[in-house]
Order: C-alpha cells, then structure tokens, then sequence
C-alpha cells in the first residue's frame, strides 16, 4: 500500500513532466550537498526545477504523464530530473555547463517536447542557440529576400525620379 507522501511525489512529477518543454534525467554520484546546492541554486535562477526522486516513483509518473516505457532503461542508479519548462535547450546548457566545471554530473536521458533523447544527443541539444535567438535567425533569413526586392524597387523609383526632374529641368531650360 503506497504512503500518502509518496502518492503526493508521484502526483507531483506527473503534474511537472506533464507541464514541461524538457523532462533531463540525470545522475548526480558523487557530488557534494555543496555542488547540489550550487546547482541548484544556477537552474532556478533559469527558472528550472530539479528534483531528486526515486526511480521506481519517476517511472510511474512517466506512465502517468503518457510516456511511459520510453525511459525506463535510463532509470537505474542516482536519478535527478531537470524540468525545463520555457526553453528545453537553456536547461541542457546550464546541465551541462555546470558537468563540464564539475566532473560529476552526466546525462542519462532526455524527454523534449515528446521525444526521448540518449546522452550524446541531449549533449548536443546543449550546443544549439537559445529559442529566441534561432527565431531571431529565422526571421532574418525570411526577411532578406523581402529587404531585397524592396531596396531594389527603391532603386528603380529612384532612378525614375531623377529622369523625371532631369526632364523637368530641361523643359525649364527650353521655356
């Protein structure tokens, strides 16, 4: 029979995994209250949560939430998850800018926006622009060929003009 609190920790993680863009298990052996503090302390700063939980209490909440079976085999060992719930890539940088400075963090698995991710590609994950930015990029790519053409027009408009008043002034010229 389930305890109330742990009832409440799967509720809990459904409810998160069900709210965030990116779900990152990782396995914290051998970091220090002091390093998990400081971790912590880095993610909520980007408004990332990471909570400790027991696997077999993830794994039903991952059932729970819909994906259930898709990360079961990362489940085994120390197991922290991440939940990023604005930018799934902001989570991974900071994730694995902090394993990088520390040595004793590493990525297990990912679930972003549906979709399991191993290790090696939550890593490169990390490496990608934020959102913002690869809008801001994509933006610029759709609105290069529009600058284009009005530049071009403008250029068309302005040669027409200046024929325009040459042939005003000559015509002046002539009266």
């Amino acid at each position: 029979m389930p305890t109330p609190k742990k009832v409440e920790e799967v509720e809990f993680l459904t409810a998160k995994i069900r709210e965030a863009k990116g779900v990152f298990l990782t396995d914290f052996t051998g970091m220090t209250v002091e390093e998990m503090n400081e971790l912590r302390s880095r993610l909520r700063q980007e408004k990332i949560l990471y909570r400790v939980a027991k696997n077999t209490l993830t794994r039903i909440a991952l059932e729970r939430a819909g994906v259930g079976g898709q990360l079961d085999s990362y489940l085994k060992g120390s197991t922290a998850l991440a939940f990023g719930f604005d930018d799934p890539i902001t989570a991974a940088r900071v994730l694995r800018d902090f394993a990088k400075q520390r040595q004793k963090l590493r990525f297990k698995a990912s679930l972003v926006e549906g979709r399991v991710l191993g290790a090696e590609e939550t890593e490169k994950l990390a490496d990608l622009p934020p959102r913002q930015e690869l809008l801001a990029r994509l933006v610029g790519q759709l609105n290069a060929p529009i600058a284009g053409l009005v530049w071009t027009l403008n250029g068309v408009l302005a040669k027409l003009v200046y024929v325009l008043q040459a042939i005003k002034e000559q015509k002046e010229k002539a009266s």
